[in-house]
């Protein structure tokens, strides 16, 4: 079962942004990284933020309702409500998706709407993915590719029918293919009686297609964690899917998966293993463990052991350089308010992991990894939970910290001034890939619960070739 994990790592929030930046030359605007605030509320919880050229869009939930906020010109210039329905958040929290040309997606458990760029710019009806309407569909994950390919990962099946990982891609003239069992062949039949745990991630490679990693139980799902495998295939752009590989097996701690598709027909999965237990059952080690599957073939490789044994997140990205970062956040289970954040970089072309080069050290107050999203120039920005204490004094600071493709650390840039982000719990922080930048959002404190936010432009300086 997956290490316990003290209430407050699942309620403290508070957050600093990392902007991984490589190549020769920085290709965003040079200068100072700037917070804009914006005058307008957005409604609800915000779940995700993207940036869209010149304009933001905020999706939240508003109990019944998934509202998409758009920002421009430093103010809420207009809210959406896309669907109203009762949520019940089986297929995970909805996304926003940016398409070339001004479009976007919304994607939630209801199904996809879409922003088209014209006079209106309104998202339109909702369009399910989900082949069948008497079956059984949750917990998603969403990718996309150069040239407007999207693709849409879930487990289910259709009533009475097989059990498994299914996918759908959205074409580039708007139309959704057919569905296709990614995990063809592999994902073991399941007898009546709960619900395995369900983990999947997706990447969009580069030159087209899509790399899936998904975790699947090796037996019937029962009080006990049994072992898990840890699978993974690849998608073309034309929509062939290779046969699956089994990247691992064991003991998976991890909650989620994460994934990373630097080039096409290549995929790479992270996850934490349990390796010994204690005397009272518990977990005495983990290891941090990062397989490649290419054509087949499958490489493994363990970052980093814990002992004793550690919580810990993990998210890949891709570079523009073709490397691959993977950021890393431990807390041990022994010290849950002590954790640390690193990185580990592979430059392209090769199998070889640096060693970790620390972006946050390991010290009193909890710090958690949010996300971690690509950048359209170079490199891949993350947002972090930095240095959060307990007691009256505690609360949320924001940090922006540059590091390069190898992991090396940079400039750290505070948040904006005068902020009220009194406690940690109480903020969002998305990153914003395309600006590059992020989105923070805190409550108004007032009802009905809405926010306000502030966007963040990163500035950078050239790096000497």
């Amino acid at each position: 079962m997956p290490p316990a994990r003290s209430p407050w790592s699942l309620s403290i929030r508070a957050v600093a942004v990392v902007a991984l930046l490589g190549g020769a030359t920085a290709t965003a605007s040079a200068g100072s990284p700037t917070w804009t605030p914006v005058s307008g509320q957005i409604l609800g919880a915000p779940v995700d933020a993207v940036a869209d050229g010149p304009r933001t869009l905020v999706a939240s939930l508003d109990r019944r309702r998934l509202i998409v906020s758009t920002l421009a010109g430093g103010r809420v210039a207009r809210r959406q409500v896309v669907f109203t329905a009762p949520y019940r958040g089986r297929f995970g929290l909805p996304r926003i998706v940016a398409l070339p040309g001004g479009r976007a997606l919304a994607v939630s458990d209801a199904g996809v709407s879409s922003l088209r760029p014209n006079a209106v710019a309104r998202f339109g009806p909702v369009q399910r993915f989900v082949p069948w309407t008497a079956g059984t569909a949750r917990g998603f994950a969403v990718a996309t590719a150069p040239g407007g390919q999207v693709l849409v990962a879930w487990w289910g099946g259709p009533s009475g029918g097989r059990l498994g990982i299914y996918g759908a891609r959205l074409l580039p003239d708007g139309r959704w293919a057919a569905a296709v069992e990614i995990s063809a062949g592999t994902y073991p039949a399941l007898p009546a009686g709960p619900a395995p745990q369900v983990a999947i991630a997706a990447a969009g490679a580069p030159g087209g297609g899509f790399g899936v990693v998904w975790r699947q139980p090796d037996g019937p799902v029962t009080a006990f964690a049994p072992p898990t495998t840890i699978a993974a295939a690849t998608i073309s752009a034309e929509g062939t899917l290779s046969s699956p590989v089994v990247l691992g097996s064991g003991q998976v701690v991890s909650i989620d998966l994460t994934a990373a598709a630097p080039a096409t027909g290549e995929v790479i999965g992270a996850w934490s293993e349990g390796r010994a237990s204690n005397p009272d059952g518990t977990l005495a080690r983990t290891c941090d463990v990062v397989a490649t599957a290419t054509s087949g073939a499958v490489a493994r490789r363990e970052l980093t052991c814990s002992e004793p044994a550690s919580s810990v997140k993990l998210r890949l990205v891709s570079t523009r350089a073709g490397g691959v970062l993977a950021v890393r956040r431990s807390s041990p289970n022994s010290q849950p308010f002590r954790s640390s954040i690193g990185v580990f970089a592979r430059t392209a072309g090769t199998g070889e992991w640096s060693p970790e080069r620390l972006l946050v050290a390991e010290a009193r107050g909890f710090s958690e990894l949010e996300g971690v999203a690509p950048l359209a120039g170079a490199g891949a920005i993350a947002t972090i939970q930095l240095g959060i204490g307990l007691g009256p004094q505690r609360g949320g600071r924001v940090r922006v910290a540059q590091i390069g493709d190898d992991g090396t650390p940079g400039m750290r840039t505070a948040g904006p001034i005068g902020t009220p982000i009194r406690t940690s719990q109480s903020f969002r922080l998305f990153p914003l890939a395309e600006r590059p930048g992020a989105a923070l959002l805190w409550p108004t404190g007032g009802f009905p619960f809405a926010y306000r936010a502030s966007l963040l432009t990163l500035g950078t300086r050239p790096t000497p070739r």
